[in-house]
């Protein structure tokens, strides 16, 4: 993370001594009156992560970013958090056992429903050292879209409340809003506001993409009855307007139609900006999204950063970059990662970096980072998930379906890379002539806390990627150093399929108090899941798993999966939610839908499922 070079030159020991006191003023500022911490955890938190600062100036830089507490919050392995530096101020969270978290539920959001490949859904905490059930003025809420078409029985998008087995009054879970905001489609993960007041997603609509920011009211709507929104006339309309009410931006720009498959919005809490990449290789920015009067840029914005469809973007509040994938596509300009400049602390506004090509090339002859020819059949895609960024340690990680020599590929970047740069490439498998996407993976607990009680300094650690994109998804175990620096051969697990099929996201969660410690990975297939040990998955059809990997434990074709149950079409991204008291039981568990129609238990029916299963077995 690029600093402010004041504290790389204040050296001496009285400065110092400030410094100590400055850190101390700021932690027991943030923990004023015992207010309690707000806990957003959504798609983006599992591409901007943050290892541990490097020293003092770092942390106490980061203390300062919304993002870095809710991490430290998150994952606090989990026992002190904050509270190592000042009056021993402690955050807890539940004692996660099997006992507790065996319980789920299944609801039926509609026929066609899904939060979609690569999405996931959105969780909200209202006090993170606390579960709230449906009974509290302010309950924990989870969001999903559902990719399908709104209608007067179909919301578009849908919250649940009263979520915990433990939960005593009210059905668990209880449908908390949902919403019909108009004939489009929303097939890409919502976003949450700081307060969890207001959510902000892509729709799609007569093939245009708009940006949708909505204020929700409990009790609106139900998954057969949704309460229908129109759109207010104007922003300041909007902010002033009584909820439930929404407000609608039409994607600017010229030239075709700026649609949106693939990229999510992201959401600076610091500059309460969002950035989002559409169809036609535009990157997007809109301010005053959640506290002002919403709307989109349109001086120098949107910056065409590539001739192909964007992947969603991750902002750097640090150096003022967003990082963005363009998919290879029908161009020359496809299968790179994008760095646009997005504020003067970079320089020029909508100045963009493109790395050199990282996959094949339709026109043979066309070099790219490992080729000179294609590798692809006549007419395919190939999308990239969006990248990984720490900006701790300055790095960024690229997955690629096929490197135009037909393997799958993990890239690393510094975050100063100058254009045509190819990175550094980790080998994870073959690669897919067919267009079978690489979703982006994520460290283990060693990365991010070196084996401590707490998150405060990180050491060597491992990122986990299902790759093998070309045959049948494989783990894969890739060695860090604590600079952030892949290198090496990577471990693989057992094949997770028995036939060619895709992954999902992998997804990683550290448990101190699973009896004994537990650092969970997650990740799912599509298809034909592996019955057999170690795999164990329940059928030979789409499956969800996880591996237990504590002390960086190296992955071997022997490694067993610890939880795993049956999903039509494999999963959506997972979130997980780990951060509350010991009350009341099964407030600790992950939240997801399968990418096909099944039977959902709790609701009953056949259809899109919102999910929520334990941590332990996912069963």
């Amino acid at each position: 993370m690029r600093l402010n070079q004041e504290w790389k030159i204040r050296t001496s020991h009285i400065v110092f001594g400030v410094v100590i006191v400055v850190a101390l003023v700021v932690v027991r500022g943030i923990r004023a009156g015992n207010e309690p911490i707000h806990l957003t955890t959504d798609w983006s938190h599992h591409h901007l992560i943050f290892s541990a600062p490097h020293n003092l100036a770092q942390q106490i830089y980061l203390y300062y970013d919304p993002r870095y507490l809710q991490q430290l919050v998150r994952r606090r392995d989990a026992r002190l958090g904050l509270g190592d530096i000042g009056d021993g101020f402690r955050w807890r969270r539940a004692l996660e056992t099997p006992e507790t978290l065996n319980k789920d539920w299944s609801e039926d959001m509609g026929a066609t429903a899904t939060v979609g490949a690569g999405n996931y859904p959105a969780k909200y905490s209202f006090n993170s050292t606390s579960a709230n059930c449906g009974t509290a003025s302010q309950p924990d809420f989870v969001v999903y879209n559902t990719s399908a078409a709104g209608s007067s029985t179909q919301p578009n998008i849908v919250a649940f409340d009263n979520l915990y087995s433990g939960c005593a009054t009210g059905t668990v879970p209880s449908t908390y809003w949902a919403f019909n905001t108009g004939t489009g489609t929303v097939v890409t993960s919502p976003t949450l506001s700081g307060d969890g007041k207001q959510v902000a997603f892509v729709q799609s609509t007569a093939g245009a993409a708009e940006l949708v920011i909505l204020k929700w009211a409990a009790g609106s709507g139900t998954l057969g009855s949704p309460t229908a929104l129109t759109t207010q006339t104007s922003a300041a309309n909007y902010r002033a307007c009584t909820a439930p009410c929404m407000y609608t931006i039409t994607f600017s720009g010229t030239g075709a139609t700026h649609t949106d498959t693939l990229s999510s919005p992201f959401y600076s809490f610091a500059t309460d900006t969002i950035y989002v990449g559409d169809s036609v290789g535009y990157l997007h920015q809109f301010t005053a999204v959640f506290k002002g009067n919403p709307a989109e840029t349109t001086t120098t914005w949107p910056v065409l950063a590539a001739s192909a469809p964007l992947s969603s973007p991750v902002f750097d509040e640090g150096t003022g970059y967003v990082f963005v994938d363009a998919a290879f596509s029908t161009t020359n300009n496809g299968g790179r990662l994008h760095k646009v400049c997005a504020t003067t602390t970079c320089g020029t506004v909508g100045t963009t970096v493109a790395s050199g090509i990282l996959g094949p090339e339709k026109t043979s002859g066309i070099a790219t980072c490992q080729s000179t020819g294609p590798t692809l059949g006549t007419g395919v895609n190939l999308n990239l998930d969006a990248p990984v960024l720490d900006p701790v340690n300055q790095v960024v990680y690229v997955p690629i379906g096929n490197d135009g020599l037909n393997n799958s590929a993990v890239y690393q970047f510094a975050e100063s890379y100058v254009a045509n740069n190819c990175g550094t490439e980790i080998k994870v498998g073959t690669g897919s002539t067919t267009g079978v996407t690489l979703y982006n993976g994520n460290f283990d607990n060693l990365y991010y806390c070196n084996g401590a009680s707490v998150c405060t300094t990180g050491g060597a650690g491992h990122f986990y990627v299902c790759g093998n994109t070309g045959g049948d998804p494989t783990l894969y175990q890739i060695t860090v150093s604590s600079a952030g620096v892949a290198s090496g051969t990577a471990n693989t697990s057992a094949a997770l399929t028995t036939a060619a099929a895709g992954c999902g996201p992998v997804i990683e969660e550290y448990n101190s108090n699973a009896g004994p410690a537990a650092d969970y990975i997650f990740t799912s297939v599509t298809a034909s899941a592996q019955t057999a040990t170690p795999i164990s998955c329940p059928a030979s059809s789409g499956c969800i798993m996880s591996f237990n990997v504590v002390a960086g434990s190296a992955l071997s074709t022997s490694t067993k999966t610890l939880g795993h149950t049956t999903v039509a079409g494999g999963a959506s991204g997972v979130v997980v939610d780990n951060t509350v008291e010991s009350s009341p039981a099964g407030a600790s568990q992950v939240y997801f839908t399968p990418l096909a129609s099944q039977t959902c238990t709790t609701s009953g029916g056949t259809g899109g499922c919102a999910i929520q299963a334990s941590q332990s077995g996912l069963n």
